[in-house]
């Protein structure tokens, strides 16, 4: 049975090899026919006629659809086909398809036949691979014809003004170089050798309509060169340094200043030269979100057509940039101050404002004085106007509260469990106070953030309180924390009348399961209860 499947493959094998195997030879006949023809053409294959040949022809309009009867029609006698177009057709496409068959073997061959030159080519045949090239680019690019370049054809192509051909130019597409200046449009028709076709002499040649595609110019393509990414500039520093993009024949270059930046000659806000590299200086304290922008405006077939922008970012060198100094805790008065010597339009505010009363300080300096005790912020603003830079401290006044040091912890253990509890990190934190319940017992912690405790035989609230060199804590934070396994109770019978029974259950909680370890029973009298 093994032996057999292998043969039954083979041969199969075989025979899909033969029936895909190239028959050789071509399909013979006209590819051009003028609208004035007078014999019908013929097509067939190069190698016919051979015995056991079998032919099939199809005709199809160039969209793949038939034709009507009336327009085009085709008559098949002994593997040549005669094509009857009628007198009233002028301008059109046939495609045409022939499959030859013999021992086995196939192969499809197809044509296109054009009847005619006139009003074939269409403007929608045209194609092309970039309609918006860049203004003062000199890239190539490319514009195809979807038709076929056939013999004694050619087809005649027209450039805008400056534009040269650098391939192609009387097939079907050519590729072009633009002067980047100049746009207009790419134009094409088709002519027909007419010593060669259409029964005319040597000098006159048959042209079709003349089919155009238009282009227009996009922005210019302007590129940073130096430095190449975002500018890592030094906290403070007033030293200059260049910015170069690359070169726009011609153009004028828009450099748009970062805040208290100077160009040349101590020029803020922008400057416009014909130079591509400039030379600027940081006023020390504009970093990030402050931006360095550039863009080119040039001469593009008589209209001014600016580039895209390019920009730099900034950015403190690392471990630099603006803080403020001065105490976390605010306990009667204290000062802040802003690490920047002179900045333009400095100002402070403090929120809320009710933790600090009105304040002496003005510029880089700020002067507080404690109002109430809670937690604020301070704030520093510099900069030019819509160009602000901010700087901000968290501040607390007084001493620290339950709201400062919410504890951390289980909310439920099994009796005699090691427990851990914690708060968060504060600052000038004088001493840690932790109370814990009845039975339970202490391991560590006691005047740090983490406490270890075990648990006994209930539950019971955990508690802490934290002070500051501003003082004491006013209130305590807690933490309840539920224990199980200790000792349950049932009682027998229920309602009772005269003698009650009493059973006292060690229960020990194991995940979801309660399991009883040991039990007593006490009957009760009416006169003990």
């Amino acid at each position: 049975m093994k032996i057999k499947l292998i043969l039954t493959s083979i041969l199969l094998s075989i025979f899909y090899l033969e029936t895909i195997a190239n028959v050789g030879g071509d399909m013979e006949g006209p590819e051009f026919l003028c609208n004035d023809f007078t014999t019908a053409p013929t097509y067939y294959w190069s190698n016919n006629p051979q015995a056991g040949q079998t032919t099939t022809f199809t005709i199809k309009d160039r969209n793949g659809n038939d034709f009507s009867s009336l327009d085009v029609s085709k008559n098949v006698t002994t593997g040549v086909m005669t094509i009857i177009i009628g007198s009233h057709m002028t301008n059109f496409d046939i495609m045409i398809s022939m499959k030859i068959t013999l021992d086995g073997n196939s192969e499809t061959f197809t044509r296109r036949l054009q009847v005619g030159i006139g009003d074939e080519l269409t403007a929608a045949m045209l194609s092309t691979s970039n309609s918006t090239p860049r203004c003062r680019s000199t890239s190539y690019l490319t514009v195809y014809v979807d038709k076929e370049s056939q013999y004694g054809v050619d087809f005649i192509w027209t450039l805008p003004t400056g534009w040269t051909k650098v391939d192609g130019g009387i097939s079907n597409y050519i590729t072009v170089q633009p002067d980047g200046v100049h746009v207009g449009s790419i134009s094409c028709q088709m002519q027909v050798q007419g010593d060669q076709f259409c029964g005319g002499d040597e000098i006159l040649n048959y042209t079709g309509p003349t089919r155009s595609i238009s282009f227009s110019f996009s922005a210019p393509d302007l590129a940073k060169e130096s430095p190449a990414s975002p500018k890592q500039i030094t906290f403070g520093s007033t030293a200059s340094f260049s910015f170069t993009v690359k070169n726009l024949t011609g153009a004028t270059y828009y450099w748009t200043l970062p805040c208290d930046w100077k160009g040349p000659n101590g020029l803020t806000g922008q400057y416009v030269t014909t130079s591509r590299s400039v030379q600027f200086t940081p006023s020390g304290y504009s970093g990030p979100g402050e931006e360095l922008k550039v863009h080119a405006v040039l001469d593009c077939n008589g209209v001014s057509t600016p580039s895209d922008t390019e920009k730099w970012t900034f950015g403190w060198a690392l471990g630099q940039g603006p803080s403020i100094s001065g105490s976390y805790l605010l306990c009667t008065t204290s000062s802040y101050s802003l690490n920047i010597a002179s900045p333009t339009g400095v100002s402070w505010s403090v929120s809320p404002s009710n933790i600090v009363t009105t304040s002496s300080g003005t510029g880089n300096i700020a002067n507080l004085t404690k109002s109430s005790n809670g937690n604020g912020t301070i704030t520093f603003s510099y900069g030019c106007v819509g160009k602000t830079q901010t700087v901000t401290k968290s501040i607390h006044s007084g001493p620290y509260s339950s709201s400062d040091y919410i504890i951390s912890g289980p909310s439920s253990a099994s009796r005699n469990q090691y427990v851990y509890y914690s708060i968060p990190q504060l600052e000038n934190v004088t001493s840690i106070n932790w109370i814990w319940p009845s039975g339970w017992s202490y391991v560590s912690g006691q005047n740090s953030r983490y406490l270890a405790l075990r648990t006994g035989q209930y539950g019971g609230v955990v508690g802490v309180g934290v002070n500051n060199t501003c003082g004491q804590t006013g209130s305590y934070a807690t933490k309840y924390t539920a224990v199980y396994g200790g000792y349950g109770y049932s009682y027998n019978p229920n309602p009772v009348s005269n003698i009650l029974t009493v059973t006292a259950e060690e229960v020990i909680t194991v995940g979801a399961s309660a399991m009883i370890m040991e039990s007593s029973s006490q009957p009760l009298t009416a006169s003990d209860v």
